[in-house]
């Protein structure tokens, strides 16, 4: 890409609020940032809807068919900035180099397919807003060194936002929160792997090396703990607490639980239900 598309040109840009909006679909020779300032807007990419809010952008290939919507009674301020690479320019920014120093951008547009929606990292709002303030300034001279300059930590900000959100920490978490906001309808690893976006196989390799658990230990292993605590503190049956927890059957939450805390969900409950009572009664106060 480097040899071929060394520099950096400006073809559109505009900031703007809009009240009501919808957009046909068209297509142009440009990569498009489309970065949501305030309130909320969709934009349709060859028919896959994504919905921006505060703080996130979209980042769409060349050529590939797109449209914003704006509903009425939902406001929206948008940047937008359109811009490719061309060859043979003298006195601009060399982007060759700046994908040789600064790996990350490289990897944007490699991972680039149609689009990606990415939430800000805290910077890339001020780096649109910079650009957008010197290409007013300057227009139309749009091809200044400064311009070039902002637009290269524009995709620093962009690279550094994505990069942010798509490390394997961030996976892990994701897949974390999941499980655990849907864990009494039993998530599978399918389900989970499509939900955090990526392949099942590789979520499985780095969650097992971040929680030193696979998905299905991590997600018995908190069931298990809402079961001790359900058969320590409610006097719910032992089969209601399966399902309550997740399990398709009793047999089968006997097994994970036998085989995780060493004794059967009826001998813990003998054993550890209810120590924990509490004299409500010297915690009571009236008012003289």
């Amino acid at each position: 890409m480097a040899s071929k598309y060394d520099y950096i040109t400006v073809d559109a840009y505009y900031s703007l609020k809009f009240d009501f909006y919808h957009m046909e679909y068209h297509q142009h020779n440009s990569f498009e940032l489309m970065y949501v300032v305030n309130g909320g807007c969709y934009v349709d990419v060859k028919g896959d809807s994504s919905i921006l809010s505060k703080g996130e952008c979209i980042f769409i290939d060349r050529n590939i068919p797109h449209r914003l919507i704006v509903k009425e009674g939902n406001p929206c301020e948008i940047i937008n900035v359109e811009f490719r690479f061309i060859s043979n320019e003298k006195l601009m920014l060399n982007f060759s180099e700046l994908i040789k120093r600064v790996g990350i951008v490289r990897d944007l547009f490699v991972v680039l397919k149609d689009f990606l929606v990415i939430k800000d990292n805290g910077k890339l709002d001020y780096a649109l807003k910079e650009l957008i303030l010197e290409l007013e300034m300057n227009s139309p001279h749009h091809n200044s060194y400064i311009i070039h300059l902002l637009l290269a930590k524009m995709l620093i900000e962009l690279a550094r936002s994505y990069e942010g959100a798509h490390t394997s920490i961030s996976y892990v978490r994701k897949a974390q929160e999941y499980i655990q906001h849907y864990l009494d309808e039993d998530p599978s690893i399918v389900d989970v792997a499509k939900h955090v976006g990526i392949h099942k196989s590789y979520l499985q390799k780095i969650f097992k090396q971040q929680v030193h658990l696979g998905l299905v230990e991590y997600k018995n292993q908190l069931r298990i703990n809402k079961a001790k605590h359900l058969l320590r503190n409610s006097k719910l049956s032992i089969m209601d607490i399966a399902f309550e927890v997740g399990f398709n059957s009793r047999q089968h939450f006997y097994y994970v639980f036998e085989k995780t805390q060493g004794v059967s969900p009826r001998e813990y409950r003998e054993k550890y239900a209810f120590l924990q009572e509490v004299d409500t009664e010297s915690f009571k106060f009236f008012r003289e």
